[in-house]
C-alpha cells in the first residue's frame, strides 16, 4: 500500500498514496497498541531497555501466553510490571483479565 504511519500522542497518522481500504483500516486499528510500541521503539521513544519488555507485552497481548502455567504467567507479570508503556499496561490488564475468567 506505500503507506507511512506516523505517532501523534496516542493517534495514529496513515499517509499514502490512495485511499485505504475500510478492512485494513479496521486491522490498524486492531493491532494500534503494537504498532505504537513499535514507533516507540523505532524512534527511540522507548527507551532500549525498555524494549524487551514492550516486546513481551506485544506477546501477551497477540495470545502468545494462553494456557501457560501460572507460575510463568506470574513471571511474565512481574517483568511488565517493570514498564508504565502503555502497550504494557494493557497487556497486564490482559492478564489479570484471563486469570479472573
Amino acid at each position: 500500500h506505500g503507506a507511512t504511519l506516523r505517532r501523534d500522542g496516542y493517534a495514529l497518522e496513515i499517509h499514502g498514496p490512495s485511499r485505504l481500504s475500510a478492512g485494513l483500516i479496521e486491522r490498524i486499528k486492531a493491532s494500534k497498541p503494537a504498532i505504537l510500541a513499535i514507533l516507540d521503539i523505532e524512534t527511540g521513544a522507548t527507551p532500549p531497555d525498555d524494549g524487551p519488555v514492550v516486546h513481551l507485552g506485544m506477546q501477551v497481548l497477540s495470545g502468545e501466553f494462553v494456557g501457560t502455567s501460572p507460575e510463568m504467567l506470574e513471571h511474565v507479570t512481574v517483568t511488565l510490571r517493570a514498564s508504565r508503556h502503555p502497550l504494557c499496561v494493557a497487556a497486564l490488564r490482559s492478564l489479570a483479565g484471563s486469570r479472573t475468567a
